[in-house]
């Protein structure tokens, strides 16, 4: 169990080098009027490690880490693709259609590694008073602890 644990550690930091920022390009090239400026503050909703990279490429030597606030929603380790609904109006009928939102269908190695990657990101990019937030159930926030754990240190969390 501790050399698949130290695997998973490993593959998790080779990832987030790895990590591609395809879609936050635009968002984060907004400057303030004023200042030229990036943002103070942002919100970016997509895949994580891309997030991470975009923000990681766009920070100058020594701005790390920053954020007083990192929120992750990762797959609930279910095992299934899930699916959003949409409503479309016409002036006579409303059609209820369903489009594809996420696949969470990674075996238990690769979704470790997930999370392991995210929390190292997170950890990054962390002010010293900074916080994470990681929303899960309870089929996979005592590995998520676990992680968490050998990231940031044993007495590092609050759960509620």
């Amino acid at each position: 169990m501790i050399q698949d644990f130290n695997e998973i550690i490993n593959k998790a930091s080779g990832q987030i080098d790895q990590a591609a920022s395809p879609g936050f390009e635009k968002f984060l090239r907004g400057k303030d009027e004023d200042s030229g400026s990036l943002y103070d503050s942002a919100i970016m909703r997509g895949d994580f490690l891309s997030a991470y990279s975009c923000l990681r490429g766009h920070m100058e030597e020594g701005e790390l880490p920053f954020a007083s606030l990192v929120y992750m929603d990762p797959p609930f380790l279910t095992g299934s693709d899930h699916t959003a609904p949409i409503k479309l109006r016409t002036e006579n009928a409303v059609f209820k259609l369903e489009r594809n939102a996420y696949s969470d269908k990674m075996d238990f190695h690769e979704y470790l590694v997930m999370i392991a990657s995210a929390l190292m990101a997170g950890r990054e990019l962390l002010s010293d008073n900074g916080s994470l937030w990681i929303h899960l159930d309870s089929r996979a926030v005592h590995y998520a602890k676990v992680l968490a754990d050998e990231i940031f240190g044993g007495r590092a969390h609050l759960m509620n």
